[in-house]
């Protein structure tokens, strides 16, 4: 059986029960700190899952209904690191390049030139004005702004 145990903050965690222990005595387990985080919890089916898990890190009870709600602020965050890690793989890689360009004495304008689109890239996606309940429309809009 699974539970969503949700957190003061609205956070949630899932618990999947194996054996015949109720989620009280699971929670009872818990480091204090975890269990004076808890708020609530209820019982959970698998069509209460979002279909997509991309954004897990931000799944919350934001309206209080059976299904799990995705954070759109904390979506936004998820997207922006992955984003940065990708740019900066390229970053030092290009980092390389202009390095033997300038050694070579050759012309580096356009390396620099990617180097500083690349610089820019989370700009749209930092910009981006988004709500706390995160709609498919809303994660859409992240994840194109949030590619290379």
């Amino acid at each position: 059986m699974k539970y969503l145990v949700i957190n003061k903050d609205q956070s949630v965690m899932i618990v999947d029960m194996v054996d015949e222990t109720t989620v009280e005595k699971e929670i009872a387990k818990w480091a204090k700190h975890r269990q004076d985080a808890v708020s609530s919890f209820r019982q959970l089916t698998d069509s209460d899952l979002p279909e997509k898990r991309e954004f897990r890190d931000a799944w919350a009870d934001i309206t209080g209904n059976q299904v799990i709600d995705i954070d759109g602020i904390f979506a936004k965050k998820i997207q922006l690191e992955r984003l940065r890690k990708e740019r900066d793989l390229k970053l030092a890689k290009l980092d390389k390049e202009v390095m033997i360009a300038f050694e070579l004495n050759k012309d580096a304008t356009i390396i620099l030139a990617e180097k500083q689109r690349l610089r820019d890239i989370t700009e749209p996606l930092k910009n981006l004005e988004v709500p706390r309940l995160a709609t498919e429309e809303v994660l859409t809009q992240i994840r194109l702004l949030g590619t290379l």
